[in-house]
This record gives structure tokens, C-alpha cells and sequence, in this order.
């Protein structure tokens, strides 16, 4: 099983999820980043299981989809390294640089 990594970005992303949230509904932003960190390291059962990328294939890097969010993530040999949860409507060339 691999060990899932949250970086720091990432991180970002979900407080930034939280606090959006939270100005309608402290309690559901709690159990909604909550939920979404749990789909986080689900990624280590089954890393393959969603799709590459389109434009990052050589890059290894996947998308898995969690209501109206993108975990987007790389695979290595030991780790999934979670690197962005952002809206889907967000244009992820421009988040991934």
C-alpha cells in the first residue's frame, strides 16, 4: 500500500475549501474537508485507479473527481504526493504551472 503525502499547497487548498464554506456553514465545512481529506488517502488502496491527466501524462500525474473538486496527485513507486484540490471548474494548466 503506498503512503499518501498531503503537500503543502494542497494543504492550502483545503483550508481555502474550509473557510469558503464556512461562511454559509461551519458545520458542513468541517465534515466536508473532512470527507475530502479521507478521499485524499483513499489514493493509497488503489493510486491507479483514476485517470492521468490529460496534458500531464508523462508527468504521471492523475485526477481523482470528489463532488465539484479535482484531488489532483502523483504516483511514484512508494508515495502518492496529493499536489492540488482545487474547484473543477478551474483551468488546471494554470494551477499546475
Amino acid at each position: 500500500m503506498a503512503r499518501v503525502k498531503i503537500t503543502p499547497e494542497a494543504h492550502f487548498d483545503l483550508e481555502t475549501i474550509a473557510e469558503i464554506i464556512a461562511r454559509d456553514n461551519l458545520e458542513r465545512a468541517l465534515s466536508f474537508t473532512y470527507e475530502l481529506e479521507e478521499a485524499c488517502y483513499e489514493l493509497a488502496d488503489h493510486p491507479e485507479r483514476f485517470a492521468l491527466l490529460k496534458g500531464h501524462e508523462t508527468e504521471k500525474v492523475r485526477r481523482r473527481v470528489f463532488g465539484n473538486y479535482l484531488i489532483i496527485y502523483r504516483m511514484n513507486e512508494t508515495d502518492v504526493d496529493v499536489l492540488r484540490i482545487v474547484n473543477s471548474v478551474m483551468d488546471l494548466n494554470e494551477v499546475l504551472g
